[in-house]
């Protein structure tokens, strides 16, 4: 279920993320980020809320809460990866290919901080950069291989994350609905700006390169 969320995003949501990207707000890519990234937190807020709401419903148990926790799941993958991929058109990555918006996506979700390390590690093992470099593609093999090993962890460390969430608001007497409100807000706005940090590291690292082909 995980990975089929990030898939949808990667391809039928993509052209939604970057027209997203193309109506944010703001004078300067900093402002639009952070614009894309507090629609996203109160969406998701609001979302989990809702979520956690359901344990104060008298009839409904902890069993329903966890239930509907579980189809919250997907959905709010789906949304965490539009914003990431929504934040990547945004640093003006729009020309890539789904093995390289499923590496993004992945490497955040994985990685967190270290997203921006996992890429240039990967980068390096293929003798070329991800993302734009100069015109130069990294082989699509080199990204699966990258994509493999990164679902790998995706489902056990991101769906770990999810799991002590769903938990939190399945708490009853409303404390689920602060609790998952509050959560999938900071959920949010921490994998919003760690995507931030790995599209300005592509960037510098494409313009990096294409001042250095430029000197040769």
């Amino acid at each position: 279920m995980l990975m089929a969320a990030v898939n949808r995003s990667i391809t039928v949501r993509w052209s939604a993320a970057v027209e997203r990207a193309a109506a944010a707000e703001g004078e300067d890519v900093g402002a639009r980020v952070r614009s894309v990234r507090a629609s996203f937190v109160r969406e998701l807020a609001a979302v989990g809320g809702v979520s956690g709401g359901v344990a104060a419903v008298p009839a409904a148990g902890t069993a329903t809460s966890l239930a509907v926790a579980a189809a919250e799941l997907g959905w709010i993958t789906v949304r965490l990866a539009d914003m990431i991929l929504t934040i990547a058109a945004v640093h003006g990555l729009t020309e890539s290919s789904v093995e390289e918006r499923r590496a993004w996506v992945l490497a955040v979700l994985v990685a967190g901080d270290n997203a921006a390390l996992v890429m240039a590690e990967a980068a390096r093992g293929a003798g070329k950069g991800i993302g734009r470099r100069a015109g130069r593609a990294v082989p699509v093999t080199a990204l699966r291989g990258l994509n493999r090993t990164l679902a790998q962890s995706f489902v056990t460390k991101y769906g770990a994350r999810r799991q002590a969430i769903a938990v939190g608001t399945a708490l009853p007497f409303g404390v689920g609905a602060v609790v998952g409100g509050a959560a999938n807000a900071a959920m949010a706005r921490t994998i919003g700006r760690q995507a931030d940090r790995l599209f300005r590291s592509l960037n510098h690292s494409a313009l990096t390169q294409l001042d250095s082909t430029l000197a040769e």
